[in-house]
Order: C-alpha cells, then structure tokens, then sequence
C-alpha cells in the first residue's frame, strides 16, 4: 500500500498483516506532523507588510489570540474592527470588500494613537496598503 492518496501530505509504505496497527499509529502520526510543518510554513509565509512605519498582518485567530486583543468596538459602515491591547491599538479592515464576505481580513497597529484621529489622518488607508499587497 505504497500511494498517496488525495489530501495526504505523506505515503504510507507496505503494511504489513502483523505490524498493521503499529504502522497505521506511524503513518498517521507522520502526517500529523507533517499537516503542524505546512501551517507553520504558512505561518511564517504572512509576512509583515509595513504602512508609514506601522506593521500591517493578516487577521486570523491565531493574531488575535496571540497578541490576546480585545474586541472594543466595530464600524460596520466601513467594517472595520477596533481592538486594543495594553500598549497599542489595532484596526481590522478588509482592503478586497467586493470579493464575497469581503475578502481576506487585515489588522494594523497603530500604537498608542487614537483610533478616530488616526483614521482622519489615513483616511485612504485601506487602498494603500491594498496597493502595497498587490505589488508584493
């Protein structure tokens, strides 16, 4: 049983009858792993992108909990997202709204600056960094 099968990121080798169970445990622990190395792979492939000396990323749970923001409040005329930490604050926005569910989510961290002012002052951020993504 040597193949690999759709969505498998390993092959298994021969099973033999009497090492059966045994070789299964090491097939699927083998691709377990192998699943943890392609997402941290992934992980680190969302680079930073960088907008007036600010760090831009791609929201995901993993952002969220990993910086443990709080959810703050929401604009859902422009949909965005407001969190905050203990040291900076954040906004979610969603640079593709005309893609379905309004595309690929990002967060940028504005510091300690307040989230209105800064809004007033970049208010045609979301364009600009969707520039910045598409040249990437």
């Amino acid at each position: 049983m040597s193949y690999k099968r759709k969505g498998q990121l390993t092959t298994s080798g021969e099973w033999a009858k009497h090492l059966r169970g045994f070789l299964k445990r090491q097939f699927w622990k083998k691709e377990r792993s192998m699943a943890k190395s392609v997402i941290r792979d992934e992980l680190k492939d969302t680079s930073v992108l960088n907008y007036k000396d600010h760090k831009v990323f791609q929201s995901n749970e993993s952002i969220i909990k990993g910086y443990q923001l709080k959810k703050i409040g929401s604009d859902s005329e422009n949909w965005r997202t407001f969190y905050i930490t203990d040291d900076s604050n954040w906004i979610e926005f969603y640079p593709y709204g005309e893609y379905h569910g309004g595309g690929q989510p990002y967060i940028i961290r504005i510091g300690s600056l307040d989230t209105d002012l800064w809004i007033k002052e970049n208010g045609d951020f979301e364009n600009e960094i969707r520039k910045i993504i598409e040249k990437k």
